[in-house]
């Protein structure tokens, strides 16, 4: 009689590594792809959550903003602090995007998308009154995330969106200001919808 075997032959076990192999690489390559997928996920919620908070902070500095008169040097006539491109914006405004330490009634400030220090968008900030209100300051902040960023002014009497505004003596402030951002993380980029703020003061 032939005695039964007890192991198994070297085909059999070939085999059976063979078929484990194949589903950990299956198993490691799924768990790879979900995690690629929740690392994206968590990359995109953190750029939208950041999105949202420059979108807030942009309209609350916008919807602050006053039709102040500059403090002119002698014979010089005061004027209206805004000037608009689109590309960026100067404005004064009672609710300035960084509150500074010590409460000050109004503040100049800049927004616009720079290369230096680095690329992105850079606010800058000066104390009012103040001589050269526009002067280059250093930026108060600077988002890389952004990598465009474009304005549009409402004029009040035609209800006609503009690329630029320049305040003179019978043009105030216009009605609202369109601001549209264009997000990217280094490999793509994003438009985003563009938001309008409505400016209350819109007279000089």
């Amino acid at each position: 009689m032939r005695r039964p075997r007890n192991g198994f032959t070297l085909i059999e076990v070939v085999l059976a590594l063979s078929l484990i192999a194949a589903v950990l690489a299956l198993a490691f390559g799924a768990l790879r792809i979900g995690l690629g997928a929740w690392r994206r996920g968590e990359d995109r919620a953190e750029t939208m959550e950041r999105t949202r908070n420059l979108e807030l902070m942009l309209s609350r500095a916008l919807a602050g903003t006053r039709a102040y008169r500059n403090q002119s040097r002698a014979g010089e006539q005061p004027s209206v602090i805004f000037r608009g491109s689109p590309s960026s914006i100067s404005f004064a405004t009672a609710t300035p995007p960084l509150p500074p330490a010590t409460p000050i009634a109004f503040m100049a400030v800049s927004v616009s998308y720079d290369d230096a220090p680095r690329p992105g968008l850079v606010i800058r900030q000066k104390a009012l009154p103040n001589f050269d209100p526009f002067d280059t300051v250093n930026p108060s902040l600077v988002d890389a995330s952004v990598t465009a960023i474009r304005f549009r002014y409402l004029r009040e009497e035609d209800g006609v969106w503009v690329d630029s505004w320049e305040v003179s003596g019978d043009t105030g402030l216009p009605r609202a200001v369109e601001v549209a951002l264009t997000i990217g993380n280094g490999r793509t980029t994003s438009p985003l919808p563009p938001f309008t703020v409505p400016l209350r003061a819109a007279t000089p």
